[in-house]
């Protein structure tokens, strides 16, 4: 691991000591304020954090000069002088950086909690950046390995985790050489995921082929079901079927051509629903409660002279990969 991977490691690790101090202190004031402890009480335990945090704060801004993040060294240095400024602003004679005298009143408790609370957004931010920092060094040892043409999630997640940790006990076996042979990332040909929101999960029945939702099950259904919708109302699709009948796919044309379109089959077991370029099929059908098709049919799709689902546009088929996405 690279010294820039060990600092923004440390640093992460730091941040959640501070993270947890200011935490501390926040149900500390809290506790004074509804008087389960005295004001005594709240400032011994005040005074205990406060020089551990000020010197694991400023361990951490010590350290970023020496690895030259002047940018993040400048962002700390900030709360180094705030800290400097409050103890040299001290009353003479005050005990300790929280004096009882000076904390006795709630205009003050609340103008400390209000300075530990922005602490604290401070350490959780910087955490986050820490965070996206410490995945920008150098590549150690990386491996490429076939995908079976029908693996889901779940199987992926298996299969690179088992490369994973083979490819780090082989680093920590030799990391030296690990080093030696060190790549640094690439910045052309990034591309970058799309956020998950509820909506990834919806079939959009008009401009979805057989093959983008047969990906998309085999990507999100292990997060969650496929989703569509019934006069807006939400409906869960599960055990996708792909029809493969031709047959049984020239009679389902001849019913309808529509997107959307649910028709049962007795022979498969499953609800056929029309997308783009083809039919594919459901097992099992969640509206208002989970039922296999066959219930389905007798409920919804027999009282109905046709039965069709909404489409519902998906984001995740919006394919701009070349760069972030804004905030939504």
């Amino acid at each position: 691991m690279s010294m820039t991977a060990l600092l923004f490691a440390f640093a992460m690790i730091d941040n959640l000591l501070l993270l947890f101090i200011n935490i501390y202190n926040i149900i500390t004031l809290s506790d004074l304020e509804i008087d389960i402890i005295n004001v005594r009480q709240a400032c011994n335990k005040l005074n205990q954090t406060f020089l551990p945090e000020v010197v694991l704060h400023i361990i951490l801004t010590v350290f970023f000069i020496f690895n030259n993040n002047w940018f993040i060294f400048i962002l700390n240095i900030v709360l180094d002088l705030w800290f400097a400024y409050k103890y040299f602003k001290r009353q003479p004679g005050q005990l300790g950086f929280y004096d009882p005298l000076e904390i006795n009143n709630r205009r003050n408790i609340k103008a400390h909690m209000k300075d530990f609370l922005i602490r604290l957004i401070f350490y959780l931010l910087c955490f986050l950046l820490y965070l996206f920092f410490f995945d920008i060094g150098p590549i150690l040892m990386q491996q490429s390995f076939p995908l079976s043409t029908n693996i889901t999630m779940f199987e992926l997640l298996k299969m690179t985790a088992n490369v994973g940790c083979s490819l780090l006990k082989i680093i920590l076996e030799n990391p030296i050489k690990a080093r030696q042979n060190a790549q640094e990332q690439s910045s052309s040909g990034i591309t970058y995921a799309h956020k998950l929101n509820k909506y990834a999960f919806y079939i959009d029945w008009y401009n979805h082929t057989i093959e983008d939702i047969d990906r998309l099950y085999r990507a999100l259904n292990d997060i969650a079901n496929l989703r569509t919708s019934f006069r807006q109302k939400p409906v869960r699709l599960k055990l996708l079927t792909l029809i493969t009948d031709q047959t049984l796919i020239d009679n389902l044309n001849v019913i309808s051509s529509q997107p959307g379109t649910a028709i049962y089959n007795k022979s498969l077991e499953c609800i056929c629903i029309r997308c783009k370029n083809g039919w594919i099929g459901f097992q099992k059908i969640a509206y208002r409660k989970s039922m296999y098709a066959r219930d389905f049919q007798n409920g919804y799709i027999s009282k109905i002279d046709r039965f069709v689902f909404d489409s519902i546009h998906n984001p995740l088929f919006d394919h701009i990969y070349d760069r972030r996405l804004p905030p939504s």
